[in-house]
């Protein structure tokens, strides 16, 4: 599991995608350092 914040998500997003298509792992999504969002493989 991988937490990263909105700003930064917002500035790679298809990368930090492609990184859970290829590895299989969630990442959690911070808001002023708490979780806010879930981004899981289907």
């Amino acid at each position: 599991m991988k937490m990263i914040a909105k700003g930064k998500l917002k500035a790679k997003m298809l990368e930090y995608f492609c990184e859970v298509e290829r590895i299989s792992k969630e990442i959690i999504v911070t808001d002023n350092g708490r979780p806010s969002l879930r981004v899981i493989p289907f």
